[in-house]
């Protein structure tokens, strides 16, 4: 009964506690955009690499399997990572510090998968 109740207030609760903290020029919007971007950039970084060390062409297509790894494990992880990532830039910056010094999120990127950043699990 006690757990029932105390999920009850986390679920009511816990969106305002993250809503609030979306301020200082951020929005849902920008935050989306933001994780949106991150993951983007990563797969592509992640399936250039694939192509480079399988010896394929920029036009050749992906093996069905690693397709469906990229889509299945991988996006849903990268989303996690990046979830957690600009939330973090969000807590420490405002919107128009990330908007005038874009080194912010390389540094956040660059700390993904090591202590101090988000974990990966890939």
């Amino acid at each position: 009964m006690i757990l029932k109740k105390c999920l009850t207030i986390l679920v009511t609760v816990m969106p305002l506690v993250v809503h609030a903290a979306i301020g200082s020029g951020w929005t849902d919007e920008t935050r989306s955009t933001m994780i949106s971007g991150c993951v983007d950039s990563i797969t592509k970084s992640m399936i250039a690499t694939y192509r480079q060390q399988a010896g394929l062409s920029e036009s050749d297509p992906l093996p069905e399997n690693v397709q469906q790894g990229v889509q299945r494990e991988i996006i849903p992880e990268l989303r996690k990572t990046c979830t957690c990532t600009i939330d973090r830039i969000i807590e420490k910056h405002t919107y128009q510090e990330v908007e005038d010094d874009l080194s912010i999120l390389k540094r956040a990127g660059a700390s993904i998968g090591s202590p101090n950043g988000c974990p990966l699990n890939l």
